[in-house]
C-alpha cells in the first residue's frame, strides 16, 4: 500500500519508439492508445519530436496539421491541442505544463533537457559514433556501435504515416543509415571470418528489409563459408522465388554465388518440394516464366533428376530468333 504522493517520488522517464511501431511509454506504463480522439494529438507529438531542439511556431504547426481555420481560431486550436497533449503525456503522474513541451520564443518544442529516450535519436547517435571511429581506424569500436544501432532499428520511421513528405524524408535518411551499418558490419565480419555473426545479422535484417539483394548475398555467402550448403541452397531458392513473384530481377552479383552450391542426392526430395512450391506460385499467371541462366540450369537439373527416377525423358528446347531492327 502506498500514499498518493509516493507516485511522484521519482521522475518518470518517457520512452518514444518510432522505428517500426509508434509507442510512447513511461516506465512500464503505456501512454499511447488507438482512440480517434487522440489521433491528432499524437500527430502533433510526432511533429515536435521529429526535429530535435527546433522551435515550431503556431503557424508551422497549423500548416503541418492542416488546420483549415481562420488564423485566430487556428492559433487557439493549437493552444488547445498543446494543452491536451501535455495532459496526455502527464498520465499517471503529476501534471507539470512544461515538463514535456516547452513554450519559448513564440513557439513550441519538445523538452530535450528532460528524462527521455527517443529511439531514432539514439540510433543516429550510435551511427555517428561508428563513423567517427572508422575515421580513426578504430574498427572494433565502430563495429560495436554499428551493432548497437541496428539493434534499435526495428523498421521504417513512423511507418503508419506513409504519405507525409516531412516524414518520408526522415524515413529515407534513417533507412539509408541502417543499410550502411548492415553492409559495414558484414564487410568487417567477413574480413574477420565471423560468418556465424553475419548469418545472425542478415537474418534479422531481412525481417525488416526482405527485398535488399545485398543482404541476401551476404547471408548466402556466410552460409557457404560455414559449409551450410543445404541452407544456402534453400535460401537462394527462397530469394529467387520471392523476387520473381514480385517481378524483381536478381542481378548476377547474387546469382553467381549459385555456382558454388553443388546439389547432393540427400537433398533431392526437399529441393523438389521447393521447386514445386515455386512453380505452383505461378499457377494464377498465364504464359512462360522468365528466369536467368543460372536459375534455368538449376531448374533443369532438378527436373532431369526427378524424371530419371520416374524413367521419363526430359526435352530441352533452344529457340533462336533473328530480328532485323
Amino acid at each position: 500500500m502506498f500514499c498518493e504522493g509516493e507516485i511522484f517520488m521519482t521522475e518518470k522517464r518517457i520512452e518514444v519508439y518510432t522505428l517500426g511501431k509508434f509507442v510512447v511509454k513511461k516506465d512500464d506504463f503505456l501512454v499511447t492508445d488507438k482512440s480517434v480522439r487522440s489521433h491528432k494529438l499524437w500527430y502533433l507529438f510526432k511533429i515536435l519530436i521529429s526535429s530535435p531542439e527546433k522551435i515550431f511556431t503556431a503557424e508551422e504547426l497549423m500548416d503541418k496539421l492542416d488546420l483549415s481555420l481562420e488564423l485566430i481560431d487556428a492559433k487557439n486550436a493549437i493552444q488547445n491541442l498543446i494543452y491536451r497533449l501535455r495532459k496526455l503525456l502527464a498520465r499517471n503522474e503529476e501534471y507539470i505544463p512544461e515538463k514535456y513541451i516547452v513554450f519559448e520564443k513564440d513557439g513550441y518544442r519538445f523538452n530535450w533537457e528532460g528524462n527521455f529516450y527517443v529511439d531514432f535519436i539514439q540510433f543516429e547517435d550510435y551511427c555517428k559514433k561508428s563513423e567517427k571511429n572508422i575515421k580513426k581506424n578504430n574498427y572494433e569500436d565502430a563495429i560495436n556501435y554499428s551493432l548497437k544501432s541496428i539493434d534499435i532499428y526495428k523498421g521504417n520511421f513512423l511507418n503508419e504515416n506513409k504519405d507525409m513528405s516531412w516524414i518520408i524524408q526522415m524515413r529515407a535518411y534513417l533507412r539509408r543509415l541502417y543499410l550502411e551499418q548492415i553492409y559495414f558490419i558484414c564487410e568487417q565480419l567477413n574480413d574477420r571470418e565471423n560468418f556465424s555473426k553475419i548469418e545472425e545479422v542478415c537474418e534479422e535484417a531481412l525481417g525488416i528489409e526482405p527485398f535488399e539483394e545485398e543482404i541476401h548475398y551476404h547471408l548466402i555467402n556466410s552460409l557457404l563459408k560455414q559449409n551450410k550448403v543445404n541452407k544456402a541452397k534453400l535460401h537462394y531458392q527462397y530469394t529467387l522465388n520471392l523476387f520473381t513473384i514480385n517481378k524483381i530481377k536478381l542481378s548476377s552479383h547474387i546469382s553467381d554465388l549459385f555456382q558454388e552450391i553443388n546439389p547432393t542426392e540427400e537433398d533431392q526430395k526437399e529441393e523438389v518440394k521447393i521447386i514445386k512450391a515455386k512453380l505452383n506460385s505461378f499457377g494464377s499467371e498465364e504464359g512462360l516464366c522468365l528466369v536467368d541462366k543460372n536459375a534455368f540450369n538449376y531448374l533443369s537439373w532438378i527436373s532431369i533428376r526427378k524424371k530419371e527416377r520416374e524413367e521419363s525423358p526430359v526435352f530441352i528446347l533452344s529457340v533462336s530468333l533473328n530480328i532485323d531492327l
